[in-house]
C-alpha cells in the first residue's frame, strides 16, 4: 500500500492514548499521522496544509468547516467515530442520566458528509452499538484498544515504589460507581499500601497525582497487583460490551492483574490469563489471596503478556484498519 497521510481531530479522555498508539503504529509502517487541534488551528488551514488521504473526525462535534473540507475532497477517505446509533441504544439509553448517544442533530450533520468510509466505535461488537449506521450504507469498525509497546513493556520493580495495589485512572461521578471497590479498601488508611495515579482528583490520600509514562511503567511494575476497573455501561448496567485500554498496558507491562467482571473480557481472555471478579467481596478476597501468594500470579502475568503481544498491540490494529480500507 502507498503511503498513506492520517489526520485525527484531537478529542480528550481515552481517545487521546488509544490515538496515539494507532498513529505509532501505522508511523512504523511508514504512513504519515497528524494530530489537529481545532481549538487552535481551523479546519480550513489543517486540511489545507496536510491535505489527508484519511481524516478521523467525531460525529458529535462536527461543524460546517469540517463538512465542507471533507466535501472539497472527493478522494478523500473519512472514518468517523459515532456515538452509540443501535440496538444498544434501545435497550439501555434510559438507563443513563446522559450518555455517549448519537442524537438527531449528529445523525444530520453526518450524513451531509459524501465519503464516509466507515464508522467506528470502541469494542468487539459494532453491530450492536452501531448497527443502525449499516442502513445508510457504511462500513462498521469495532476498534478495540490495544497496547503501545514502545510506551509499556516490562520494566525492573524499584523499592521506594512498591505497593500493594496500584491503579492508573482518572476520576469522576460517573465513573467513581465501579471505581469505589478501590476506594472502599483505602479505609482505614494502612490496611493496604495503595498507589493511585492519573487525572481527575481522587477523594482519598492514597492519590499521588499525573505522573509521566516511565514512572507510571515503575509504579506499576512495582505493584504486587494492578487493578482494573471499569465504567459502568461495562459491567452492571449493559451485557458489557467495552473493553478500556488498560487491560493491554498492563498485559504487556508483565503486570499481575484483577479485574472487574467484563462480559467481553471472557471472549478475548481465558481464566488462565485473566482473573475477573463479580463482586467487591470477591475482588478484595482475590486481593488477599494474591497479596499472601505472590508467587502464584506469575503464570497469569506470563499468559497475558503473551496473548496482549501476539494479539493485542497497536500494530494489530493498524493492520485490521488498512484492511478495511
Amino acid at each position: 500500500m502507498n503511503k498513506l497521510k492520517f489526520l485525527w481531530r484531537i478529542e480528550a479522555g481515552a481517545s487521546f492514548w488509544i490515538m496515539r498508539g494507532l498513529a505509532t503504529a501505522l508511523k512504523q509502517l511508514g504512513h504519515e499521522f497528524f494530530f489537529w487541534d481545532s481549538s487552535k488551528i481551523s479546519a480550513f488551514k489543517a486540511f489545507g496544509d496536510i491535505e489527508p488521504d484519511i481524516a478521523f473526525l467525531q460525529n458529535y462535534n462536527l461543524d460546517n468547516a469540517q463538512i465542507k473540507c471533507c466535501n472539497n475532497r472527493p478522494n478523500l477517505k473519512v472514518i468517523l467515530k459515532s456515538g452509540f446509533f443501535g440496538d444498544f441504544v434501545r435497550e439501555y439509553k434510559d438507563k443513563f442520566d446522559t450518555g455517549p448517544f448519537c442524537e438527531e442533530d449528529h445523525l444530520k450533520k453526518t450524513l451531509q458528509i459524501k465519503n464516509i468510509t466507515a464508522v467506528f466505535g470502541y469494542g468487539l461488537e459494532p453491530e450492536y452499538i452501531l448497527g443502525d449506521w449499516k442502513s445508510y450504507g457504511y462500513k462498521l469498525w469495532g476498534f478495540l484498544p490495544a497496547a503501545d509497546p514502545t510506551v509499556y513493556y516490562p520494566v525492573q520493580s524499584q523499592s521506594e515504589y512498591k505497593s500493594d495495589l496500584c491503579f492508573v485512572g482518572g476520576y469522576w461521578p460517573y465513573k467513581s460507581q465501579q471505581l469505589d471497590w478501590l476506594v472502599k479498601l483505602c479505609y482505614p488508611v494502612g490496611q493496604y499500601n495503595i498507589k493511585i495515579l492519573g487525572n481527575g482528583i481522587w477523594p482519598v490520600v492514597q492519590y499521588i497525582g499525573q505522573v509521566s509514562d516511565a514512572d507510571q511503567l515503575i509504579y506499576q511494575s512495582s505493584a504486587t497487583i494492578c487493578p482494573n476497573l471499569s465504567e459502568p455501561h461495562a459491567t452492571n448496567i449493559t451485557k458489557g460490551f467495552e473493553i478500556n485500554e488498560r487491560i493491554f498496558k498492563l498485559g504487556i507491562s508483565k503486570c499481575f492483574v484483577l479485574s472487574d467482571y467484563v462480559q467481553n473480557y471472557t471472549k478475548i481472555f481465558n481464566n488462565e490469563q485473566l482473573i475477573l471478579c463479580k463482586t467487591f467481596d470477591d475482588f478484595k478476597d482475590n486481593i488477599d489471596h494474591y497479596l499472601k501468594y505472590p508467587e502464584k500470579r506469575q503464570p497469569y502475568i506470563d499468559a497475558l503478556y503473551k496473548e496482549v503481544l501476539q494479539n493485542h498491540t497497536y500494530s494489530n490494529r493498524a493492520q485490521e484498519l488498512l484492511t478495511l480500507l
